[in-house]
Formats: structure tokens, C-alpha cells, sequence
């Protein structure tokens, strides 16, 4: 099922680095949680983020820097719920990153008002480095 303008909006304008665009896909309140950008390394960037509110989620995103990242997304709806599915892969070189889950609300006027993210390293179904 293809995505919303809304959550469309928001990976294309965060992959673009447009933060105050992406920002604007969120209601003012919004919850955001999101795994280890960079899980295992030291500093903030190796711990799972959390942020409510726009102003800490620009914060969050602003940490997390502008990455290299593509999203193939598999979604579904159910009332103000949405489910997506997929896996992101390095924009340069086309390998797998992660695979990942997440979940999330639709506010009455269609801005996302809740997103949880969680993903597994190495991405399912492929073989782990060390193998």
C-alpha cells in the first residue's frame, strides 16, 4: 500500500536534510522514538532517542545528522494508525543498513502525532558480517 503525503513528505524531506519541512509532517506535541542510529557507539548517537515535541525532535534529528539513507517502506493503516514495514539501505551503496518496524498515529487533522521505530542489525534475512 503506498504511503500518505504526509509520511511521504516526511522521509523524502528528511532524506533531503530538510528538517523544518519534515518537521512540519508533526503535530507540536508529537511523541518520537526512534533505535541507536548508531548502536554500540559512544555518545548519544549508540542509545535509542526519544523526543516530544517539534523542538526536540529538530534536536533529535539535528544529533542524528543528515544521512545516506533509503527507505523501502511496506504499509498499513487502521483507523489513525499506521504500521510500516521495510528496510533502509546506504543511498551510495545500496547495502542493506537495517530492517525495521514501526508504528504510529494520525492527529484529526492528518499530521503525525506518534512514530516508534525499531530495527534489527543486520537486516532479516541477511547473512551477519561475521558469518
Amino acid at each position: 500500500m503506498s504511503l500518505p503525503p504526509v509520511l511521504e513528505e516526511y522521509f523524502s524531506n528528511l532524506r533531503a536534510g530538510r528538517l523544518d519541512e519534515a518537521l512540519d509532517s508533526f503535530t507540536p506535541d508529537t511523541f518520537y522514538s526512534h533505535s541507536a542510529y548508531d548502536p554500540g557507539a559512544d555518545g548519544p548517537t549508540g542509545v535509542r532517542q526519544e523526543a516530544w515535541g517539534r523542538d526536540a525532535l529538530r534536536r533529535m534529528w539535528e544529533l542524528r545528522q543528515q544521512r545516506n539513507w533509503q527507505h523501502k517502506i511496506e504499509a498499513s493503516f487502521v483507523d489513525d494508525r499506521f504500521f510500516l514495514e521495510g528496510e533502509v539501505v546506504d543511498g551510495a551503496s545500496g547495502e542493506p543498513v537495517f530492517s525495521f518496524l514501526s508504528s504510529g498515529r494520525f492527529s484529526p487533522d492528518g499530521l503525525i502525532s506518534s512514530y516508534v521505530e525499531y530495527d534489527t542489525r543486520p537486516p532479516v534475512g541477511k547473512p551477519h558480517p561475521k558469518s
